[in-house]
C-alpha cells in the first residue's frame, strides 16, 4: 500500500492544518482478486477508513479518515490496484511543540459487482502497524504562542506556592538502571520473550500518587501508606504481535511519607510510633500482557504486573503508655525487607502500571537492631513487630508523564487514583431508533429499528476503578426490514440481554477543564445482540462482534449529555441462524454492522476523572 497527501511547511499554534489530496493506492493481492472472479463480478469499487494520530508535546488526537475507490474493472490475472482519495478534516493545532501526524489502523471493504447488477458479499481487510514501526507521515513545524504551566488557584488564607513548572511535575528519575540484585534474587522475575519478539528502549520520566494499607500481624491494626514513586516506564518492551504478547520492564523508586502506628509492647502496654520505609536500590517493575490495547486484544488477555523491591523500615518518635522512650535515630530493620506486590487489569481490584490500581503482597518484617539510648531495646521490637505474612494493599494513581504535562490523559501534578461517579446507581433509557446493515447472500437489506428500551446500572462512588464502572442489563427494540426483496417484511423483536460490563478506557477524550471529562472512551465486552421474527416465518440469528474490533463495541459516555452514544460498530458476524430463507443460507456467516449511533439519553450520571490531589501539609 501506498500513501501520498499534501501537507503546509508550516503552521501556526492555535490553528488548523488540512492535509489536501490524501490518497492510498492498495495492490489487491492474487488470493484476494481470485475471491472477486470466482463470484462472477467483473467490477470492484472500495472504501477505507484510515486512523491518523496527530500528537503534540506526547498529547494525541485520534481521527478518521474516510477513503473512497471508483469501480473498476476486474481482469482475471491482471494485477489490481484500487486508488481511494477522499476529503479529510483539518487537524487542530495547540500551543507548544511541533505537530506530527501518524497513521494507524485500516478497515478496508472491497465490493465487488456482477454484470448483471448484482453485488456479491463484499470481503473486509484489517491492516495494522507492526509493532514497533514508525508510521509517521509528516511532522509540520508550528509558530506561535508556546503551551504555558497551568496556573495554581492558591487556597484562600495558605501561604501562596510557587509557580508550578515542568521541573518539579515528578521527582528526580532513578539512577543505575535495573536492580541486577533483585534481577539474581529473582532469576524468573524477567523471562525471555518469544522468539522474533520486536525488542526497544524507550524510557520516559513518569510518576504516580501512592496510598494504601499494610497490616502489621503483631500490632493487631494497621498503618497507612501515602507517598509517590518516579520510574523510568518502559525502559525495555518486547512484543510479538502474532502472539499478541508485550513485556514491558520498568525501574523506579518510591518515596513514602512517614506513618503513625499503634501496637502494644510486652504484650499490654499502648504504644505509638513513627514507621519510616526507605526503598533501598531501584524497584524492578515487570509488566506481561497482550500486544495491542485493550479494543484490539481478540483473546481478551489480561496484563499481569509484578514489581519487585527491598525497603528498610525505622522507628522513631516512640510514646510507651504516654511517656516518650528514647529509641535513638537508628533503630531500623537489621535487614532491608523483600518486597513483591503483584497485580492484575482483570480482577476486581484491577492493576495496570500506566492506569495504576492496586497492588498487593505479603511481607515479612526482619528483627530490629540500632534501638535504645543507653539500653538494648532491640528483642523489645524484634518481639512486638517482626514476623511474617504482614499484608500490604498498594493503590498506585494514573501516571504523570514528565513531558506530556497537565492533561486528563496523563494528569500532572499526579494524583490520587480512583474515579468519582455521582448521581443514580440504576439508570434507564429510552434510546433512539437505530439501523444495522446485513451483509446476506447476494448482497445486503438494511433492518430498521424504533425507538426502545434499555436498562442499567452505574456504580457511584470516588476512588472507583475503571474496570465494570457501569453495565447494560437489557434493551429491547422493534425492528424490520426495509430493503425490497425475499426479506421484506420481516418483522423483528430485538433484545440484548445482560449484563454487560462497560470499562472506562485509558484514553480520555474532549476535556471539559480540570480534571474533568467531557466524554470517556468505553467498551462493552463480548456483546451479543438477539434479532428474533415471528412473521412472516420465524427467523433469528445473533450480531456478536469479531475481528473488527476485537470482542468488543464501543461506547462513549458523554457527561454533557448525561447519555451513552452506541458507536458505528462494524465486524458483526452473524451466529446461531435459525428458520431463515434457504435454512440460514441467506444470512450466516457473513459482517455486518451498525449502520448508525444509537443514543441512549438521559442516563443523569456524571462521570468526573480523577479524585482530587490531597492538600499537601
Amino acid at each position: 500500500m501506498r500513501f501520498q497527501g499534501a501537507f503546509p511547511s508550516t503552521g501556526s499554534a492555535g490553528g488548523s492544518i488540512q492535509p489536501k489530496a490524501v490518497a492510498m493506492t492498495a495492490l489487491i493481492p492474487e488470493s484476494a482478486r481470485a475471491d472477486i472472479t470466482q463470484t462472477g463480478a467483473g467490477l470492484v469499487a472500495g472504501r477505507a477508513t484510515l486512523s491518523a494520530l496527530a500528537t503534540q508535546n506526547k498529547t494525541p488526537a485520534g481521527a478518521e479518515w474516510d477513503l473512497k475507490a471508483a469501480e473498476q474493472k476486474v481482469i482475471k490475472g491482471a494485477e489490481l490496484a484500487l486508488r481511494m482519495a477522499g476529503e479529510v478534516p483539518p487537524v487542530v493545532t495547540r500551543p507548544g511543540g511541533d505537530l506530527s501526524i501518524s497513521l494507524g489502523t485500516l478497515a478496508m471493504s472491497l465490493e465487488p459487482r456482477k454484470p448483471d447488477g448484482s453485488a456479491p458479499t463484499s470481503l473486509t481487510v484489517m491492516c495494522t502497524p507492526n509493532l514497533g514501526q514508525d508510521t509517521t507521515v509528516v511532522t509540520v513545524p508550528l509558530s506561535g504562542q508556546k503551551a504555558q504551566p497551568n496556573p495554581v488557584t492558591p487556597v484562600p488564607g495558605a501561604a501562596p506556592e510557587k509557580p508550578r513548572t515542568k521541573a518539579d511535575l515528578c521527582p528526580p528519575a532513578p539512577e543505575g538502571g535495573f536492580n541486577q540484585k533483585l534481577i539474581k534474587k529473582y532469576p524468573n522475575s524477567f523471562e525471555e520473550p518469544p522468539e522474533g519478539s520486536v525488542v526497544r528502549e524507550e524510557a520516559e520520566v513518569a510518576c504516580a500518587r501512592l496510598t494504601g494499607r499494610t497490616n502489621v500481624n503483631k500490632l493487631k491494626g494497621s498503618s497507612t501508606v501515602k507517598g509517590e514513586a518516579v520510574a523510568m516506564a518502559g525502559a525495555w518492551v518486547a512484543g510479538h504481535n502474532d502472539k499478541n504478547y508485550l513485556q514491558t520492564r520498568s525501574y523506579g523508586k518510591s518515596m513514602l511519607e512517614p506513618s503513625e502506628a499503634t501496637f502494644l509492647t510486652f504484650g499490654f502496654m499502648p504504644t505509638t510510633a513513627k514507621l519510616e520505609v526507605t526503598q533501598v536500590g531501584n524497584m524492578n517493575i515487570a509488566q506481561y500482557g497482550p500486544s495491542g490495547e485493550d479494543a484490539f486484544n481478540p483473546d481478551d488477555m489480561p496484563t499481569r504486573s509484578t514489581a519487585y523491591a527491598e525497603v528498610s523500615l525505622r522507628i522513631y518518635d516512640v510514646n510507651v503508655n504516654g511517656t516518650p522512650l528514647d529509641v535513638g535515630p537508628n533503630c531500623r530493620s537489621a535487614r532491608p525487607m523483600d518486597l513483591v506486590l503483584t497485580g492484575n487489569s482483570q480482577i476486581e481490584l484491577p492493576y495496570e502500571l500506566k492506569g495504576g490500581g492496586w497492588l498487593t503482597g505479603k511481607v515479612e518484617i526482619p528483627p530490629f537492631k540500632g534501638c535504645g539510648v543507653g539500653e538494648n531495646l532491640d528483642r523489645l521490637f524484634t518481639s512486638s513487630i517482626s514476623g511474617s505474612g504482614n499484608y500490604l494493599s498498594l493503590t498506585q494513581g494514573i501516571l504523570c508523564y514528565e513531558r506530556t504535562g497537565d492533561s486528563n490523559l496523563s494528569p500532572c501534578p499526579p494524583k490520587e487514583f480512583g474515579y468519582i461517579v455521582t448521581g443514580r446507581e440504576n439508570w434507564s433509557s429510552t434510546p433512539e431508533g437505530f439501523r444495522v446493515r446485513v451483509a446476506t447472500t447476494p448482497r445486503f437489506v438494511f433492518v430498521d429499528c424504533a425507538a426502545g428500551t434499555a436498562s442499567g446500572t452505574f456504580r457511584v462512588g470516588s476512588g472507583l476503578p475503571a474496570r465494570r464502572i457501569a453495565s447494560l442489563r437489557e434493551w429491547k427494540a422493534t425492528c424490520k426490514i426495509s430493503t425490497p426483496g425475499e426479506f421484506a417484511g420481516y418483522t423483528f423483536d430485538f433484545t440484548a440481554v445482560g449484563p454487560w460490563w462497560m470499562d472506562i478506557n485509558s484514553y480520555i477524550r474532549y476535556p471539559s477543564g480540570p480534571f474533568e471529562i467531557d466524554s470517556v472512551d468505553a467498551f462493552f465486552k463480548n456483546v451479543s445482540f438477539r434479532f428474533e421474527a415471528t412473521s412472516p416465518a420465524p427467523c433469528s440469528f445473533d450480531f456478536g462482534a469479531t475481528t473488527t474490533i476485537g470482542k468488543k463495541t464501543t461506547v462513549v459516555y458523554r457527561n454533557r449529555d448525561q447519555a451513552f452514544v452506541m458507536g458505528r460498530a462494524g465486524g458483526l458476524k452473524a451466529t446461531n441462524v435459525s428458520g431463515c430463507p434457504r435454512g440460514g443460507a441467506g444470512i450466516k456467516d457473513v459482517m455486518g454492522q451498525f449502520f448508525s449511533s444509537p443514543v441512549f439519553p438521559g442516563i443523569g450520571n456524571r462521570v468526573v476523572t480523577l479524585n482530587p490531589l490531597p492538600a499537601k501539609p
